[in-house]
């Protein structure tokens, strides 16, 4: 049996233990000993690309956010979804998750982290959210997977994304019809749906499983923003590890 390799590790902010980690060909992302991604499992960050961009605007240079790189399996799929001219830029909080990504991963890329239409910011990606609306330069399509869905694990601060205000602040960078999809480690998650509702998001909630039609379930919540009512107003629709 080939044995288990630590290849790096770090301390977040909020003093957890974040670990790299290779078995045989695969690569294990872990925080405080316990398995946050791997390459043996990546049917949802896959499925969060496909299901969140399935329905994106038709137009000349969509802009897209991901938040969250992780192993890097939304943004090569995203690549391959949109066209020649968009753009794509990923939000990752730690530098050493892009670094490990362009160091001991980046055979798992091809030529995904030389295209044109990808820009990695090492930044929170609540600012980077903002930057949609201050801007006036809003998101097509928002993709995030940042921690554990709405209920958040690794940070704290990563509750502000999922309440009232962050809701609102997601809702008001994406552009009249953009999407906002979010991967989750549950299924259910007691009545966020409604909450990006009340937002101004018309929703649906995905399951997808970890390998194919295999392994465990998450969930991808998926908001439209809607245009003919604001935030506050109800608007109709249904539904990591």
């Amino acid at each position: 049996m080939l044995p288990t390799r630590e290849i790096d590790r770090f301390t977040t902010p909020s003093g957890n233990v974040l670990t790299l980690i290779s078995h045989d060909r695969d690569f294990f992302i872990e925080l405080d000993r316990e398995e946050l991604m791997s390459t043996r499992r990546t049917g949802s960050e896959t499925a969060l690309a496909t299901i969140g961009l399935a329905k994106l605007p038709t137009r000349d240079t969509p802009r897209v956010l991901i938040g969250g790189l992780g192993l890097g399996y939304t943004l090569r799929t995203a690549l391959d979804l949109l066209p020649r001219r968009s753009r794509l830029v990923v939000a990752e909080l730690f530098p050493q998750v892009v670094d490990w990504n362009r160091t001991h991963l980046r055979h798992l890329y091809g030529k995904s982290l030389d295209d044109p239409r990808l820009e990695i910011q090492v930044r929170d990606v609540w600012d980077a959210i903002a930057d949609g609306h201050r801007t006036g330069r809003a998101w097509d399509a928002i993709l995030l997977d940042t921690d554990n869905g709405p209920e958040a694990f690794c940070l704290d601060r990563n509750d502000r994304l999922y309440g009232r205000h962050g809701l609102g602040r997601l809702h008001r960078a994406l552009k009249p019809g953009g999407t906002l999809a979010i991967w989750c480690a549950d299924t259910q998650t007691g009545g966020f749906d409604r909450q990006m509702r009340r937002a101004g998001f018309e929703t649906r909630r995905d399951v997808v499983r970890e390998r194919g039609t295999k392994g465990h379930r998450y969930g991808i919540f998926v908001g439209t923003k809607v245009t003919s009512q604001g935030p506050g107003k109800r608007a109709g629709g249904r539904r990591r590890r």
